[in-house]
């Protein structure tokens, strides 16, 4: 039969690809040789990821401690860095919190289906293709409501769960807090209806009710710090400031700032942008347990003795020579019970254990012929996809080529 020939050249190629699977003849790049990993969570015995600069979605297995190519993220831009920088789950549904995407996607697992909530039809929202610094890096469930707590923009929204409603509850462009660049990292629970978030730019402390969406902002410390966390222990708050080695213990009943600054000889920081990986704060057994971003020593702080110590364990990845120091060191990492799985910049996954301080390092290569398999189909589909795309834009330029003829011609009749 008559086979036309724009589609008989896609078919033709499609066959060349699908030869190329048997073999190793398609580039892996950066997607399965050390693929950059955000917006990590675990589900039973796997920690899932986004590759920093795709759609595409990772598992390391925390039993044989291998990492996996799972699929794309359809219906969302493939080639968007950073599109998403945190998951929340809450029942069958999985939220992918947006960083430089203006959709806040959801994954329903009981239907295996995704849908994606547009932000940009929020009046009141600033909207902007390519927005940056981000939109929002975290966010928390308060009853059937997903709070998306700023980063970037000055609002705060609300996702109502059940009814699909989208509201700004806050907006902090209404505050002292309009000049700062960046808003907020983490959280922590303050009681069962109040957050505290620390600022990124500025000496400040929100306290924020989730039922009533009342703002209570306290300046604590000095005029020039900036704080990476904040970390409910006891009956008071620990700050971790960002921008220099110092922790602050502050409770707001009492009203008291005290400020400890003993960290080990030698520890020093490269730039004031980050001491501290602000992902990677954890207590355990009265001490934090900080990974550095710029600082070149990984510490743990006793919040009774008022010390820091180096984790020497660490010490060779803190300090290894080929590490981008303008680049954190750790961005990004997971507990699980008293184990931290750490992103390393140089191609490992660190594991690293709180009761022993043991370190265990694995490659963050996908290696297993079914992950390798998929990514090459998938990478093929890509490819198709954007095949097909150019020749829908190639149309549409000869329709425009072809309207303008027209219209030159019945101009000229006009002007005769």
């Amino acid at each position: 039969g008559y086979i036309p020939a724009a589609y008989g050249k896609r078919e033709l190629f499609r066959r060349k690809v699908e030869d190329s699977l048997e073999n190793d003849s398609i580039m892996y790049e950066s997607y399965l040789d050390r693929p950059f990993l955000i917006a990590l969570h675990k589900v039973q015995d796997d920690i899932f990821g986004m590759h920093v600069c795709s759609n595409l979605i990772y598992r390391f297995n925390l039993v044989d401690k291998t990492l996996h190519y799972c699929g794309r993220m359809p219906a969302f831009d493939k080639e968007q860095s950073k599109p998403f920088h945190c998951i929340i789950r809450c029942a069958d549904l999985y939220f992918f919190v947006p960083f430089w995407n203006a959709n806040l996607a959801i994954y329903d697992t009981s239907k295996d289906s995704w849908a994606k909530i547009d932000l940009s039809r929020l009046k009141g929202f600033p909207y902007q293709e390519g927005h940056l610094p981000g939109y929002f890096f975290g966010a928390c469930l308060f009853r059937d409501q997903l709070f998306l707590l700023p980063f970037g923009c000055r609002q705060l929204l609300k996702y109502h769960v059940r009814t699909g409603k989208l509201t700004i509850c806050a907006d902090f462009g209404k505050t002292i807090l309009k000049q700062d660049d960046l808003l907020f990292h983490r959280f922590a629970w303050v009681d069962e209806k109040n957050i505290i978030l620390s600022c990124l730019c500025s000496n400040h402390v929100v306290i924020f009710n989730l039922e009533t969406n009342e703002i209570k902002i306290s300046t604590v410390g000095q005029e020039d710090y900036r704080f990476s966390i904040v970390i409910k222990y006891e009956d008071s708050f620990w700050l971790v400031v960002k921008n220099k080695l110092s922790f602050l213990k502050w409770n707001p009943d009492r009203g008291y700032v005290e400020e400890f600054k003993a960290f080990p000889k030698g520890c020093s920081i490269v730039n004031d942008k980050h001491c501290f990986d602000s992902a990677n704060v954890y207590v355990h057994n009265g001490f934090l347990y900080c990974f550095p971003a710029s600082c070149n020593m990984a510490v743990k702080f006793d919040m009774k003795n008022r010390m820091a110590e180096e984790i020497e364990s660490l010490r060779f990845y803190c300090q290894d020579t080929e590490l981008n120091r303008e680049q954190s060191t750790f961005d990004g990492g997971i507990r699980e019970q008293n184990k931290i799985y750490l992103h390393y910049q140089l191609d490992k996954i660190l594991e690293f254990d709180l009761e022993t301080e043991n370190v265990y390092a694995y490659d963050r290569i996908v290696e297993d012929s079914d992950s390798i398999k998929k990514w090459k189909k998938d990478n093929m589909n890509i490819f198709l996809e954007s095949i097909s795309h150019g020749d829908k834009e190639d149309e549409r330029r000869k329709e425009k080529s072809m309207g303008k003829k027209i219209y030159d011609t019945v101009s000229g009749f006009r002007n005769r």
